[in-house]
């Protein structure tokens, strides 16, 4: 349960630090899409982006996780228990894609994020 209560407050924190960090990393927020506003600046996206993605994928693998121990305890027949563990274990396509998207960042040109062309 202490587990459970500190993933969720971790996450939680997380969530709420990268959306202001999303918001403020350009300032004024307008300079994020038109890069002609004079005197506007940008602090390091692609870095914030990487560990923003590091800490989803780690947060991922804990969520994912956590639930193993205490269903393997239930009291029933072990194919179900396997069965159980395995729909839990789906989550593991959610991790891979945060990989992948990790590894598509490096890609971004910042120069134009709008476009969506890299």
């Amino acid at each position: 349960m202490v587990a459970c209560r500190g993933t969720q407050a971790i996450v939680t924190l997380w969530g709420i630090a990268t959306l202001f960090v999303t918001f403020l990393l350009c300032q004024p927020l307008a300079f994020n899409w038109d890069r002609a506003i004079p005197g506007g600046y940008c602090g390091d996206q692609l870095a914030s982006w990487k560990s923003a993605g590091v800490v989803n994928i780690l947060t991922d693998a804990v969520v994912l996780t956590l639930p193993v121990y205490d269903l393997s305890k239930i009291q029933m027949a072990t194919y179900k228990k396997v069965v159980l563990i395995a729909m839990f274990a789906l989550g593991i396509f959610t991790t891979a894609v945060g990989i992948a998207r990790l590894v598509a960042i490096v890609d971004v040109d910042f120069g134009d994020i709008t476009s969506g062309a890299t």
